[in-house]
């Protein structure tokens, strides 16, 4: 899942931990199924932007519009494939944050593409509506007594060549202290903040390739940051991490706390 932890993470110092995101693909036996997304902001980052918008005269900025609009959801059922339709929506609120659920449902999984990125739903631009089969995890579905479902990450092997040179370029950084304040300011800043994407299967999982799995449910990528910044050590080793570097990236991953990321380029589930 190429430059996706960094794309996360960087978005994540952009709006100050504010947000919560989770994508779960509930998947039948048949091949249907169903998109659930969950977004959720504090809310005090909804109140500085209203004040900010009104700071420019935006009159309508007292109502949650642009956290939570309908019509924009129900477009926005395009951008997950073909024969894809909007089910539902409703407002959530969780303690602190407020947001938003939306379901989507298809027929065919085999036509259903997810952007890797969940940023994109997050903060929109022209590059992350631009749909681009690089950039999407795409999905191959086998009926049967015992059905299939084959998962597709975009190229994890380009810039494979750099590892070399980029592990040599990691080994000479200079380590930066992290002190106690400013621990405890990242602590607070990045507080309940995650992101995840996850596949559930309607049925039993008999066998899978996937790095990890929870009874019927598999873990494309997961980050708990509160779990992340128990250690505030981990911060020096992103400082080092290369988007565009898969080796290093498997290898920076594999022990770190708070974060399961599948790192094959594609992974196998029978499930019945």
């Amino acid at each position: 899942m190429k430059k996706l932890f960094w794309t996360i993470l960087l978005t994540a110092f952009v709006l100050s931990g504010c947000f919560n995101v989770s994508t779960v693909v509930n998947v039948k036996k048949d091949g249907s199924g169903t998109v659930k997304q969950t977004v959720l902001f504090r809310k005090d980052f909804i109140e500085q932007m209203k004040s900010f918008s009104q700071s420019f005269g935006d009159k309508s900025a007292d109502n949650d519009a642009d956290i939570y609009d309908v019509e924009k959801l129900k477009k926005e059922v395009t951008k997950y494939g073909e024969n894809v339709r909007y089910v539902s929506s409703k407002e959530i609120e969780e303690g602190n944050m407020q947001g938003y659920e939306v379901v989507y449902a298809f027929d065919d999984i085999n036509k259903l593409s997810l952007n890797e990125n969940p940023n994109a739903d997050i903060m929109p631009s022209e590059k992350t509506a631009e749909k681009s089969d690089g950039d999407e995890i795409k999905f191959h579905f086998k009926k049967g007594g015992t059905s299939e479902l084959t998962i597709q990450f975009p190229d994890l092997n380009e810039g494979a060549e750099e590892t070399e040179n980029a592990e040599e370029e990691a080994e000479e950084n200079e380590e930066t202290e992290i002190d106690n304040a400013a621990a405890a300011m990242l602590k607070q800043m990045y507080a309940g903040m995650k992101v995840s994407m996850k596949i559930n299967f309607d049925g039993k999982i008999t066998n899978t390739d996937a790095s990890n799995v929870d009874g019927s449910t598999i873990t494309l990528f997961e980050m708990d940051f509160d779990k992340i910044l128990q250690d505030p050590s981990q911060f020096k080793l992103l400082e080092k991490f290369n988007p565009d570097n898969p080796k290093e990236m498997k290898k920076l991953l594999k022990d770190a706390k708070g974060i399961k990321i599948e790192t094959k380029d594609k992974i196998r589930i029978k499930f019945k």
